[in-house]
């Protein structure tokens, strides 16, 4: 007599599917999450180098004539 299969449990094609999706959706949040972090900073280095060269150089400005 085979035994049966347990009607709650799912088969292995769906969960190599849901395997599959999870690693692809982890995926693109962590690479939204490393850009944002990145973003971050390079924004956050560029308003620090733009204030340090306003404190530095005040007449340094190109005129427009």
């Amino acid at each position: 007599m085979q035994p049966q299969p347990n009607p709650f449990l799912p088969s292995i094609d769906t969960i190599m599917v849901l395997t599959v999706a999870a690693s692809i959706i982890g995926s693109l949040v962590w690479l939204g999450l490393l850009w944002v972090i990145v973003r971050g900073a390079v924004l956050s280095a560029l308003r620090k180098h733009a204030a340090e060269q306003a404190v530095r150089a005040p007449d340094v400005a190109p005129r427009r004539d």
